[in-house]
C-alpha cells in the first residue's frame, strides 16, 4: 500500500503543475497571440535593413565589372 501513496501524490503534483500552466497561459495570453506577428514584423524590417548595411561595405561594382570582362 505504500507504493500507492507516491504515485497518487505525483498525480496530485501533476495536475497542480497543470492548473498552474494553464493560468499563465490565461494571464499572458495575448502577449502569446501577439509575440509571432511581432517576430515576423521584427525580422521583416532588421533583415533588409541589416543586408542593405552589409551590401554597402561590398565593391559591387568592381566585382561585376571583373566578371563581365571573363577574368576569374
Amino acid at each position: 500500500m505504500d507504493t500507492l501513496i507516491p504515485s497518487i501524490q505525483f498525480i496530485g503534483l501533476h495536475r497542480r503543475g497543470m492548473i498552474a500552466i494553464q493560468l499563465w497561459i490565461e494571464k499572458h495570453l495575448k502577449y502569446i497571440f501577439t509575440l509571432p506577428s511581432v517576430l515576423f514584423v521584427l525580422i521583416m524590417i532588421v533583415f533588409p535593413v541589416g543586408y542593405t548595411a552589409y551590401l554597402s561595405f561590398l565593391t559591387g561594382v568592381c566585382q561585376v565589372l571583373h566578371h563581365l570582362n571573363g577574368s576569374s
